[in-house]
């Protein structure tokens, strides 16, 4: 969901808005379970959700007109989904060790497949990543999984309205791994960077 808001949507929307969505829930949820924070944690996490806003903020956006809102309703269902399995990650048991993560990976492999198989019901061409993308895509697979194994640590280490906030915050690195890599988008059609690989081409 957050990659097809990021294809189809701004990226400074898409991204601080599923960060947003992301942190709400679990600090929601920490807060309706008895979590109690002290009054300067709760500043820090009051920040970080802004510093999230702020990073993933464009300068053009302004003059970039409307949002899309078919990738604001990705975003929206991104940061719902992100929140939650922070929430299920914490529900496990702490004996259950890295378990949950390859039950996760489980879990994404057969909705993908799918997904992949209405997708080629529906005779639309699937060309799947080649040469050096293929071994980006295998890197940005081993380092997913173990972000994930990470935060399952830290759920069960610390506070979940303190974990959520920080972990939100990846949209938003997203955002400024994207603007050093690829440029800062498309100057003509104020496109954001995730629909071009090149600065000036759409």
């Amino acid at each position: 969901m957050l990659y097809q808001g990021l294809a189809v949507g701004r990226m400074g929307v898409v991204a601080p808005l599923t960060a947003l969505v992301a942190s709400m829930l679990p600090v929601a949820w920490g807060v309706a379970n008895g979590e109690r924070p002290s009054a300067i944690v709760v500043g820090g996490v009051v920040l970080a959700v802004i510093a999230g806003l702020l990073i993933s903020r464009r300068n053009d956006e302004p003059q970039a007109g409307l949002p899309n809102a078919s990738g604001v309703w990705w975003s929206v269902g991104a940061g719902a989904c992100l929140g939650t399995g922070l929430i299920l990650y914490l529900q496990t048991s702490s004996q259950s060790g890295l378990w949950p993560v390859l039950a996760a990976r489980v879990a994404a492999f057969v909705l993908v497949a799918i997904v992949l198989g209405i997708v080629a019901r529906r005779r639309v061409p699937l060309r799947f990543p080649t040469g050096p993308d293929r071994v980006l895509a295998l890197g940005a697979g081993v380092l997913d999984v173990t972000a994930s194994a990470l935060l399952l640590l830290a759920v069960r280490d610390g506070l979940l309205v303190v974990v959520a906030p920080i972990v939100a915050l990846a949209p938003a690195a997203t955002v400024m791994l994207a603007r050093f890599v690829l440029g800062k988008g498309c100057t003509r059609c104020n496109a954001s960077v995730s629909h071009s690989r090149s600065p000036g081409s759409c």
